[in-house]
């Protein structure tokens, strides 16, 4: 699904009647939950810059950090699927 852009209020008000709807009459988990909303109203910026200068915690592409993830979770048993075998580049 593409996000749809609105006006916050008209984003807010969807999440009340989603949340009336869905978690008060339905009692089933909000599809437009107003907690997100709440956050999502205002950007969030974050550096891992004073964790790697003061730790000298590691930094890699997340696309290695998500590849050795999906490693670990296969070879732990939490993976249905195999993952495949990728050369190093």
């Amino acid at each position: 699904r593409r996000p749809i852009r609105m006006p916050f209020a008209v984003a807010f008000a969807a999440g009340w009647l989603d949340t009336l709807v869905e978690e008060k009459l339905l009692r089933r988990e909000p599809y437009v939950p107003v907690e997100g909303l709440r956050v999502a109203r205002h950007p969030l910026y974050v550096s891992c810059e004073k964790a790697v200068k003061e730790l000298g915690l590691p930094q890699r592409p997340a696309a290695e950090s998500l590849l050795r993830a999906a490693r670990w979770f296969d070879a732990n048993g939490y993976s249905r699927a195999t993952i495949p075998a990728i050369a190093a580049e």
